[in-house]
């Protein structure tokens, strides 16, 4: 490994060897994929403070960008690394460590809207900001959209009919007799959706070409994509479902008179599930038939209990597949034509919000206010040149700076993040740590992808040198929890085996996946503790009500 170095793991420590590595590997993109309990927040700050303390190291602790995801977080790190300089400083005291100590007041160690803040009151000039600007409450934020919108939709409503009939057609079909609500909330919600991209009417122009393309089959477009993919997963699921209904009549107290028909019709479920094709799916459960269930014969024994459990499975199975031929019976074609209408109220809604969003910007620039959109795309703007993927002279001279880019949580990184903080690291310094399991915020347009495709595509120190060398990354898998007793995690290993794969989850929970019983400390008991799971539902929120999950989510980032 050449441009890899990692220290030897002095004896005696208590670090893990993944841990260590964590730690201590230098030399490139390091992803570390830390599970609950993996003690990812010391690993982290003990990385940084060897970093810190080393004064043969260039990365001075002002020389270090550290994202965290909230304030409180940022404000425990500082707090943590302070106190080890402090030892360091009992046991070795040095003028390069009171040096440190005093750096860590003006260190990077933020949120990132807290350091987009900071980059635009440096540097304001570059985008036309007001140095006195401040960030909208809520209140005044959602106000003022809804004004500007009312000025937008005044031009569009001040037009006849002939004029701007796809206008008025996109307005019926979003609007009741009382409100334009549901049109408004379309505007939003699109442009909420655009400003999770670095370039927000790049990607707008990308939705509109989605519908002028020239498909031949539904198939063939994104939305047929995922159509015939949940297709596929209903059947899978049928599928399943069957087979525990299957069980059930195989169990010794199941129905006998059950078998034939539940082995003949898991055998053609069976089936569907190698289909490749839209069509070929589309005509196998259009003609796929459920007969009629035996009568019970004269002698047998069986216990009703066990044979409702395998009616209720079948007649659940039924049901996925009866939802996929309603998905799918209706001719290819008429999927087609209905793209084809849409494309011009697409392109009506895009103006719509182009529009919107270039009057907002406008109307906030007169108003010295910004809202957090603004503070990643106007730092987006500063170190950038034309395109995100131009460093501008700015951003060269934060590269030259930052030694490394560190990034906590980086689960819930967006893409716009992830654009400037690849704009601030030289492309080789990046360290992020977070946990794809953990990824709560993808109603916030957060992209787990990011996090997976460098789990997919990073090295581990395990493979060959030249595969490492070759990687863009190292990936460093901490899956020791420390945390809790062993039953526990066996519970959640258990429960999440079950219920979290690619499709739901974003990834497949398996060996690398679960939870390893790391704390070999807890005093083990003769009885092994049971673990309970307890599903607490909720009423349904009101839908004009902000939903629990969205409050907690502002609520953590502004305290």
């Amino acid at each position: 490994m050449k441009r890899w170095k990692l220290e030897a793991k002095p004896t005696g420590v208590r670090w893990t060897d993944p841990q260590w590595e964590a730690i201590s590997l230098k030399g490139g993109n390091i992803l570390v994929a830390a599970a609950a309990g993996s003690g990812k927040t010391a690993v982290l700050v003990e990385r940084l403070v060897r970093r810190i303390v080393d004064s043969s190291d260039e990365a001075e602790v002002d020389r270090l960008l550290v994202v965290t995801f909230t304030k409180a977080a940022a404000a425990e790190m500082k707090e943590r690394i302070g106190e080890r300089i402090e030892e360091e400083l009992n046991a070795n005291p040095s003028l390069y460590l009171q040096r440190q100590r005093q750096l860590l007041n003006r260190a990077n160690i933020s949120t990132l809207h807290s350091f987009c803040s900071e980059l635009i009151r440096q540097h304001y000039y570059e985008v036309n900001v007001d140095p006195k600007v401040r960030i909208a409450n809520d209140t005044e934020r959602e106000l003022l959209k809804e004004e500007v919108l009312d000025g937008v939709l005044e031009t569009y409503y001040g037009a006849s009919i002939e004029e701007a009939p796809i206008f008025y057609e996109m307005a019926e079909a979003y609007s009741n007799d009382r409100s334009d609500t549901g049109l408004r909330k379309l505007i939003f919600d699109l442009y909420t959706r655009s400003r999770a991209h670095p370039e927000p009417n790049k990607w707008l122009g990308y939705v509109k070409k989605m519908y002028a393309h020239p498909y031949e089959h539904p198939q063939q477009s994104p939305w047929g994509e995922v159509v015939f993919s949940y297709a596929l997963e209903q059947v899978h699921s049928a599928l399943g479902l069957m087979k525990s209904g299957l069980e059930a009549v195989h169990a010794p107290e199941g129905p006998p008179h059950y078998l034939d028909l539940f082995e003949e019709e898991y055998g053609r479920l069976h089936q569907l599930t190698s289909v490749n094709t839209w069509e070929e799916l589309r005509q196998q459960v259009i003609g796929f038939t459920w007969k009629r269930l035996p009568s019970k014969k004269k002698g047998i024994e069986f216990d009703p209990v066990v044979q409702a459990r395998a009616k209720a499975l079948r007649d659940e199975s039924k049901k996925m597949i009866a939802e996929v031929e309603k998905l799918l019976r209706p001719n290819p074609d008429d999927y087609l034509d209905t793209i084809q209408q849409l494309h011009p109220r697409v392109e009506t809604l895009v103006e719509i919000v182009q529009t919107f969003a270039k009057e907002y910007r406008e109307t906030k620039r007169e108003k010295t206010l910004m809202d957090y959109d603004d503070l990643e795309h106007f730092a987006l703007e500063i170190l950038s040149n034309d395109s995100v993927d131009q460093p501008s002279a700015i951003a060269k001279q934060y590269q030259d700076h930052f030694q490394e880019v560190l990034t906590d949580e980086y689960q819930d990184t967006n893409q716009v993040q992830e654009a400037i903080l690849e704009l601030l690291s030289d492309g080789n310094n990046r360290f992020m740590v977070g946990d794809v399991k953990q990824s709560i915020y993808r109603f916030r347009l957060a992209e787990p992808g990011l996090f997976i495709k460098k789990h997919e595509t990073y090295a581990t120190l395990r493979q060959p040198a030249e595969e490492i060398e070759r990687a863009p990354g190292v990936r460093i898998d901490l899956s020791d929890n420390f945390r809790s007793r062993e039953e526990v995690l066996d519970g959640v290993n258990y429960v999440f085996e079950q219920t979290m794969d690619s499709n739901v989850g974003d990834v497949t929970y398996d060996d690398a996946q679960s939870l390893k019983y790391g704390n070999v400390d807890y005093v083990p008991d003769v009885d092994r503790y049971e673990v309970e799971l307890t599903l607490l539902e909720r009423e349904s929120e009101d839908e004009d009500k902000q939903p629990a999950a969205e409050i907690e989510y502002v609520d953590s980032i502004e305290n």
